[in-house]
């Protein structure tokens, strides 16, 4: 299972694994992540995963549930994770990129009201192995991009901090039901308008197919649970950057909700905008069903990872979405064309706003 890698993707991996730096070698096929990891729950997923022999491996949130705003707590959690083998070998075997999530963050659903959010940064930073000189230990918040693969074949993954600026959310709590209430002030904020200003720049980075990576979900909007929806004028702003950037080949990587499905919304862009949740590595579990309007295909609702196999040769990118339980089976499976996400500016589509 071992990745072979230009010298400029091990200068790149020997300071940060996120420099933005290219392996110029090695075009990336296999790409696993996947969320919700519990450090007190056996973690059999790991075998599957290696099973599939990844380039890459996004931790894309909640690494661990700790719920606190203690530092010291946090590495502690984070320490269970360390010291299992598997979790290990796949470290050393292949490239693994992180962001979190609300649970690994410390704050149940939590945004900038944490108490003490930049301690939380410091240890999920260390857990996620970070050199002391990395861009991510000088800015306010843990996102980061990275650019892999050849000129021609190059993959773009851009990993969103969806806590360290996100104004506080309205819960209500009916029994043991709680519903996040979409926000009513115009001035709340996803990403900060730091984070905006870095997104929009990395949007203009030369890649032939581009990864956002979200920890909770964009499209599905019909949910009581966190969502970009909450802050409807963030998620129109998002579509409108990822429109007036003009790039093809974008897709939309999510977790949070302990459970695998991919959304799909057209008349955003001009190609069809996906949204591939994966969410539950050991941790998955079937919530009341609140009907999705914008599903392709079907949920899965036991542990599992998700996938993304790109097909460089077939006109591509052409890619394949998985979701893989523990046992290695396919439970979710579905193609995207190689030319589905390409803008074709000679049949404009009239968009949404």
């Amino acid at each position: 299972m071992k990745t072979v890698w230009s010298l400029a993707a091990i200068v790149c991996l020997a300071g940060s694994a996120w420099a933005q730096s290219e392996s110029r070698d090695t075009a990336i096929e296999r790409i696993a992540f996947g969320s919700c990891l519990h450090q007190d729950k056996p973690q059999p997923i790991w075998d599957a995963v290696a099973a599939v022999d990844p380039q890459v491996f996004l931790m894309i949130g909640d690494a661990v549930y700790a719920d606190t705003t203690d530092p010291e707590e946090l590495r502690r959690f984070y320490s269970q994770v360390d010291q299992n083998p598997a979790w290990k070998k796949l470290r050393e075997d292949c490239r693994v990129l992180m962001t979190w999530d609300d649970h690994d963050y410390g704050l149940n659903d939590g945004g900038a009201e944490h108490p003490n959010r930049e301690g939380a940064q410091a240890a999920f930073l260390d857990f996620a192995g970070e050199p002391a000189d990395s861009p991510r230990r000088a800015r306010a918040g843990v996102y980061a991009s990275a650019v892999l693969g050849p000129p021609g074949k190059r993959v773009q993954i851009i990993m969103l901090d969806t806590r360290y600026h996100r104004s506080p959310l309205q819960r209500v709590t009916v029994g043991s039901n709680t519903t996040v209430l979409p926000t009513v002030d115009p001035q709340a904020t996803m990403l900060g308008e730091a984070q905006w200003s870095w997104l929009e720049k990395q949007l203009r980075v030369e890649a032939e197919l581009r990864l956002v990576v979200s920890s909770i979900q964009v499209l599905n909007d019909a949910h009581p649970f966190e969502k970009w929806a909450n802050i409807e004028h963030e998620r129109r702003r998002l579509y409108r950057l990822l429109r007036d950037a003009k790039t093809s080949h974008v897709l939309i990587l999510s977790g949070d909700q302990h459970l695998s499905e991919i959304s799909r919304v057209d008349g955003v862009l001009d190609y069809p905008l996906y949204d591939f949740t994966s969410s539950g590595l050991n941790n998955a579990r079937e919530w009341e069903l609140f009907p999705n309007p914008h599903a392709a295909g079907n949920r899965y609702f036991e542990n599992h990872f998700g996938l993304i196999e790109i097909d460089w040769e077939d006109g591509g990118p052409r890619l394949r979405l998985s979701a893989i339980n523990e046992t290695g089976e396919r439970v979710i499976d579905h193609s995207i064309a190689g030319n589905e996400l390409e803008i074709n500016n000679d049949s404009p589509t009239e968009l949404h706003p």
